[in-house]
């Protein structure tokens, strides 16, 4: 497992979607288990994309689903967490553009060879904010409709701040001694 909140490999596209995480204290979320804590934040996210002029539903999934957001029964939407101490680190995706035909080049579906049938399939079953309003928006004004639809769901005021110089010296430390290793990049170890 690569990641504290588990699950599977995760496509990250730099221009095709907005990137988020949420690290919390579960009593300021007013939550008491994981699919509550999903709820508080995925409404806040439901509150953006309407803003945006998307309607967007919860799905809370399963067992072997996270929850996520979806328009017309199509993610457009997913996260993953991880809750330990009464603390929640949440992150997730939003779907910009999603570039599927280069997302099924680089990643495998079980029992699908075929990169042209995964981007068919995936097609049926994910969505973008471009594909609902049918032109593009920019991760600025995407941006700026989570920072209001957190405040306003959540009933806090979200401020820019720097790093401190002590995370910057372990993101400096992480950076050079774990992320840029081949021991991690090569051979999935820490």
């Amino acid at each position: 497992m690569r990641r504290n909140s588990g699950g599977g490999t995760v496509f990250h596209d730099q221009t095709g979607e907005l990137t988020y995480s949420v690290t919390a204290h579960t009593r300021e979320l007013a939550a008491a288990d994981i699919t509550s804590i999903y709820t508080r934040i995925y409404a806040a996210i439901t509150d953006a994309l309407r803003l945006l002029g998307i309607p967007a539903d919860f799905r809370p999934g399963n067992h072997k689903n996270c929850p996520n957001l979806t328009v017309n029964n199509r993610k457009i939407s997913g996260s993953a967490q991880s809750v330990k101490r009464n603390i929640v680190q949440q992150h997730g995706t939003l779907l910009l553009n999603a570039n599927l035909p280069l997302m099924f080049q680089l990643l495998r579906i079980k029992d699908i060879d075929n990169c042209n049938l995964a981007t068919q399939i995936a097609q049926r079953k994910i969505t973008s904010i471009q594909n609902e309003l049918g032109h593009s928006v920019t991760p600025e004004t995407v941006a700026n409709a989570l920072i209001q639809g957190f405040e306003a769901t959540l009933k806090i005021h979200l401020k820019p701040t720097q790093l401190t110089l002590y995370e910057q010296t372990i993101a400096k430390r992480l950076y050079s001694n774990k992320y840029t290793t081949d021991n991690w990049n090569q051979n999935g170890k820490t």
